[in-house]
């Protein structure tokens, strides 16, 4: 799954300080990645991912995805409590989105 022409992948830069900050480097994150799922073809996903996966590299760049999603949605219910926590923890869990409802 090589990244299409003319498309760049994010820049590890320093941590955002701020959460629009955060937000931006995620827009970017997810853009590079749809890019890439986009352009990749059924054929492909059952190839493995070769060497440079290391331990993985019999395993099938599907798996890789799958893999990815799995990370997506584990850490973005992580930070979705971690919000809902500091709302509860300052009484305003009932203005909080998606808290409560």
């Amino acid at each position: 799954m090589a990244r299409p022409r003319g498309t760049a992948a994010p820049r590890a830069t320093r941590r955002p300080g701020t959460a629009a900050g955060a937000l931006t480097e995620l827009a970017a994150a997810h853009d590079c990645w749809r890019t890439i799922l986009t352009a990749t073809t059924e054929e492909s996903l059952a190839e493995p991912i070769g060497p440079r996966a290391g331990h993985y590299a019999d395993a099938t760049r599907r798996s890789f995805v799958l893999h990815v999603l799995d990370e997506l949605i584990h850490h973005s219910a992580e930070a979705a409590l971690m919000r809902d926590l500091y709302a509860a923890s300052r009484g305003t869990a009932d203005r909080a989105p998606g808290v409560g409802a």
